[in-house]
């Protein structure tokens, strides 16, 4: 059924709530598992500078040059998949990992696309209202766009440690475990 599944993490520990769900699903159907993670166009390491602007570096009065902190991030995130997948693997996974550069929502659509991915799994933080009208919402553009279904696990703040696996069927098919049952 889901022989490829895009798991998209951003190296955070709330990210990480989607793992058992991946691991079950991958166990049980024996499915690959992409573990994909997004870094940062340069441009966002520049403060006040959209996504998609261009560097700028050399004509900010004063700015510093935002290719280290990005190279930084780059070799972070290195790392955390290299654990990850190897800690996955060990558990007997059939696990790979990539890492990409810009914006996130369009590098997880577009690598479920070419990929071809069966699922995409990732986790929300459920930001509703300004909240969400101001930071934006990963999970909800990559639910839109998403050339098959989307399992979304919902984290909270409010509950750091593992919860009884709640979960609803949202648009598209896509799954969103920890949503509120109907």
């Amino acid at each position: 059924m889901y022989e490829r599944i895009l798991m998209a993490l951003d190296g955070s520990a709330a990210a990480e709530a989607v793992l058992p769900y991946v691991q079950a699903l991958a166990a049980r159907f024996g499915s690959t598992v992409l573990v994909l993670q997004v870094a940062s166009p340069v441009e966002q390491h520049i403060v006040g500078s959209p996504p998609g602007a261009g560097s700028t570096a050399g004509t900010l009065g004063g700015a510093r040059d935002p290719a280290p902190l990005a190279a930084a991030e780059r070799r972070q995130l290195a790392a955390y998949l290299r654990r990850l997948t190897t800690r996955l693997r060990r558990r007997g996974l059939d696990v790979h990992s990539e890492q990409l550069e810009g914006l996130a929502a369009e590098c997880i659509v577009q690598r479920a696309r070419e990929w071809p991915a069966d699922l995409i799994a990732m986790t929300t933080h459920g930001r509703g209202g300004l909240e969400r009208l101001v930071l934006g919402s990963v999970a909800e553009a990559v639910l839109r766009q998403a050339p098959c279904p989307v399992l979304l696990v919902r984290v909270t703040e409010a509950a750091p440690g593992p919860q009884r696996p709640r979960g609803a069927v949202g648009r598209r098919g896509a799954h969103r475990a920890g949503a509120d049952e109907p």
